[in-house]
């Protein structure tokens, strides 16, 4: 399924040739739906295109990190790490 969107003119202009918008917008789409971990890296090649490794190796070349690990309350990486609060 294809949709149609609205780019301002001077965004398409940033972003490259036309014969190139489609394909730079899905990769940033992709890209962001990566960092926020609402897809995996096999998905992300799939939606791509591309092997496993060449999306490796894009996130190589875009300095996007292959494993994050998601923010946690303090008292929650005391709880994992087995600190008591009084125990040292």
């Amino acid at each position: 399924m294809l949709k149609t969107i609205q780019i301002p003119d001077e965004l398409v202009q940033l972003l490259g040739p036309d014969e190139r918008l489609s394909q730079t917008l899905t990769e940033v789409v992709v890209l962001e739906l990566f960092r926020e971990h609402r897809i995996s890296a096999g998905k992300a090649a799939e939606l791509l295109g591309c092997s496993y490794r060449e999306f490796l190796d894009l996130l190589h070349t875009k300095n996007i990190p292959m494993m994050t690990t998601l923010p946690r309350e303090p008292q929650e990486v005391a709880d994992l790490c087995g600190y008591r609060e009084g125990s040292e």
